[in-house]
């Protein structure tokens, strides 16, 4: 007998329990093969909040969770469900993914048990629950015993997911006694619509303001005279602002597949490289994986903004970073590369930033705690606990500087007196107290 077979009802039958378990896995193996057909990657999160209050305890929980098994099973997880037993983490949890686990669904095996001790391999576990007649005014509430899904966390290293059906909800980063455990936020887990991936959104904002600056900067060009404009700058205006405006629609309310949104930036990407030239080659360059969407993004987020710098000129350099000593870190602006006479004096000073902490922690804390001066007098305001020039923080990374995934991007005030120093000195130097784990920085000069 086939297990997903429909039941044969007939009048005066004998009906038993049986039946209607059968009828059951009749109708939910039908809507999983009609389901099936429909898109692919059918199966991931539709909603996902990380407790951030359990990570400073060495713990990791969830608050709300909903979304489909890859064997299309559905789960929701709610406040008033219960949350499950939060899961301890050890240092020797660095680097691992928390799963979400659900037991594998066996034919011939007991699905539902009033303990796991009874039946270790039941997907569901027996919860009494008052329900109400709903169809009957006078019909009150009766307790009936239902089968709430066997959910739990589980660790794995990368390569080794568990033995049962599972969803990577997170990958940890690092684990220590006084600062509790760290979450990789670059990390996305398989995602059934974007806002299910907060990494995933943030790459699709930086996207869209990729191509708002490039939009505007090509219509600034245009309305200097439509004579000066080559058709492929047209063409690249009609592209960017037609793409622009769709991105801004899937940004609004993130109910987008996304599969379904990689196609579209593959699109984007293929009209770019027919207009830029020379175009790098794209054979075998972008693949999609539903298991990290947000990774399976950053190449074509490369791309993108490679060919929309390759229009204009750059105008970008990099200036290097000299250790001082004392935590002080000086911009070798005289560095013969940089081929460059008066950097700080004509140049938008940017700072790119990256740490292993939450990109809204680094712009918020980074620039209380990150001095920056000339040269000669970065130590003095240093002793004395003076304030530095000012950072303002970017919504978006400039066009002209290289993508990095996790950078935020600040720039320099260059008003008042300490910038005037720098630029009298052509020097310029950074300070950081505080605890920034992993701290990266970048020193770029902006022309034009």
């Amino acid at each position: 007998m086939s297990e997903y077979s429909k039941v044969s009802w007939s009048e005066g039958m004998f009906i038993r329990p049986q039946h209607f378990q059968q009828e059951t896995r009749y109708l939910e193996q039908l809507i999983r093969r009609r389901c099936h057909v429909l898109r692919p990657y059918g199966w991931g999160l539709t909603h996902l909040d990380v407790d951030r209050e359990l990570l400073a305890t060495r713990h990791f929980g969830l608050r709300q969770c909903a979304g489909v098994f890859e064997d299309g099973t559905a789960f929701s997880l709610q406040d008033g469900d219960g949350r499950l037993t939060p899961l301890p983490l050890t240092p020797a949890a660095n680097g691992a993914f928390v799963y979400l686990t659900l037991p594998l669904r066996r034919p011939g095996s007991i699905e539902i048990a009033a303990s796991e001790e009874e039946v270790p391999s039941a997907r569901c576990r027996t919860l009494a629950v008052a329900t109400l007649d709903t169809h009957s005014p006078q019909g009150g509430t009766a307790e009936i015993n239902v089968g709430k899904l066997r959910l739990r966390y589980t660790l794995g290293m990368p390569g080794t997911p568990p033995s049962d059906l599972a969803l990577p909800v997170a990958r940890v980063t690092d684990v220590d006694a006084a600062t509790g455990a760290q979450l990789d936020e670059l990390h996305s887990p398989p995602a059934l619509v974007l806002a299910a991936s907060p990494s995933l959104c943030r790459l699709l904002v930086e996207a869209e303001g990729l191509l708002s600056q490039s939009a505007e900067g090509l219509a600034g060009r245009l309305r200097a005279g439509l004579d000066t404009a080559g058709p492929a700058e047209l063409l690249l205006l009609q592209s960017i602002n037609r793409h622009r405006l769709q991105l801004q629609h899937i940004n609004q309310h993130g109910l987008h597949h996304p599969e379904t949104v990689f196609q579209f930036l593959l699109g984007l990407v293929g009209e770019l490289a027919t207009v830029v030239t020379p175009a790098p080659s794209m054979v075998g360059s972008y693949r999609y994986d539903h298991e990290d969407p947000a990774r399976s993004f950053m190449p074509l987020l490369a791309a993108i903004r490679l060919y929309l710098g390759g229009v204009h000129e750059r105008g970008a350099v990099l200036v290097p970073l000299v250790n001082g000593g004392d935590g002080i870190h000086f911009a070798a602006a005289d560095d013969p590369s940089l081929q460059h006479g008066k950097l700080f004096a004509d140049a938008a000073i940017i700072l790119a930033a990256r740490a292993d902490m939450e990109a809204d922690t680094l712009i918020q804390r980074l620039p209380a705690q990150l001095k920056i001066g000339s040269g000669d007098q970065i130590q003095h305001l240093v002793n004395a606990a003076l304030p530095g020039v000012k950072l303002r923080p970017l919504p978006v990374a400039p066009r002209q500087i290289p993508f990095s995934p996790g950078s935020s991007y600040f720039e320099c005030d260059r008003t008042g007196p300490l910038w005037k120093q720098v630029q009298e000195t052509e020097s310029l130097a950074l300070h950081v107290t505080g605890e920034f784990p992993g701290l990266a920085l970048e020193v770029w000069a902006l022309r034009g």
